[in-house]
């Protein structure tokens, strides 16, 4: 049995308090939103606290509207998000923004006052359903695919720069990359764009004459010469390729908040091992970002519950800061030297 999160819009308000508890026990470690795998999550962290709680409002949102149209949905999932930006400081006007770089049909590139990275004004609808898809998708899975050229999530707009006139967009913070464009009629980029997706763990296809990767859990298109660069070293960096889950394999979660923080709330065993090893999974990415050593530590977990839950005594209190939490973690890293 997990706790789920209070109310955290009522009659249309946002109850601050309550926002500001949950997505600061995301960023801890201590809780998770249940929509992707909790590693996947981590792109939602590292898409700032804005992004952690613009998620929250949306999903929430979005479960108590869940019987409405779709269009229903986003008009007061927008509304929600610029009530949010208002109140916060958020809030952007793009004339404000400085002169365009760039612009294409789904965002509009300008300055950063972030050394070394652009500015972009991103119209969700071009290729999202909902705000709240697209802070789940072209947000915290880009980001948990493609970490080198992570959005930072920095405010909210209305933009006239659109089909969609006064459309409600993201405004998102992402590192500048030099290199040249991707050169699909050039055999060589061709082949390094093929190896690339084989090593990432996908299969390569073209479909109407447009490359994409894919495989059981994430579909990745739009991979045109403008959102794929080579740099000077000869690897490939993807600025705004179209990440989802297919979900012809993978489920996404129901999105509610899940709190890892009171051992006594699991029920039996399987429920404390899953949240020990989600437990896990965060603090290992958190701390190194290595997707595959915290898959590792999930398995080993796993394999060694018993032992590790009798070393405590019976007890393990899933919650990062403890000493006995730390205990496990020591004990896991310490099994993987010994096998190493």
């Amino acid at each position: 049995m997990h706790i789920e999160e209070k109310e955290l819009i009522k009659n249309n308000n946002i109850n601050d308090e309550e926002l500001k508890k949950q997505s600061e026990a995301i960023r801890r470690g201590t809780a998770y939103i249940d929509r992707l795998s909790l590693a996947e999550e981590f792109g939602r962290t590292a898409g700032t606290r804005t992004n952690v709680e613009a998620s929250l409002l949306s999903r929430a949102d979005e479960r108590a509207n869940s019987q409405e149209p779709r269009n229903v949905k986003k008009q007061k999932q927008e509304a929600i998000l610029e009530q949010y930006a208002k109140r916060h400081g958020l809030w952007m006007d793009e004339k404000d923004l400085g002169e365009k770089i760039e612009e294409g049909n789904e965002a509009v590139v300008y300055p950063s006052p972030v050394p070394g990275h652009v500015r972009k004004v991103i119209n969700y609808q071009s290729n999202s359903k909902t705000p709240a898809d697209f802070l789940d998708n072209r947000i915290s899975l880009y980001n948990y695919l493609f970490p080198d050229t992570a959005y930072t999530l920095v405010g909210f707009t209305r933009s006239d720069e659109f089909h969609t006139p006064n459309a409600f967009s993201f405004v998102v913070d992402q590192p500048f990359v030099q290199g040249r464009h991707l050169d699909l009629t050039n055999e060589a980029d061709f082949n390094l764009l093929k190896k690339e997706a084989e090593k990432r763990g996908f299969q390569f296809k073209v479909e109407n004459f447009k490359p994409k990767f894919i495989n059981k859990n994430y579909t990745v298109e739009d991979l045109h010469e403008k959102n794929v660069m080579i740099t000077a070293e000869n690897n490939l960096r993807f600025i705004d390729p179209i990440t989802e889950l297919n979900t012809d394999h993978t489920a996404y979660g129901d999105g509610t908040v899940k709190f890892l923080n009171n051992d006594s709330q699991y029920a039996n065993d399987t429920q404390r091992l899953e949240a020990l090893q989600k437990a896990v999974i965060h603090k290992t990415m958190a701390e190194v970002g290595n997707k595959d050593l915290a898959t590792y530590y999930a398995r080993y977990i796993a394999n060694h519950f018993e032992d590790i839950k009798n070393r405590l005594a019976g007890g393990i209190l899933i919650d990062q800061d403890s000493p006995s939490f730390n205990t496990v973690l020591a004990e896991v890293k310490h099994g993987k030297e010994a096998i190493d």
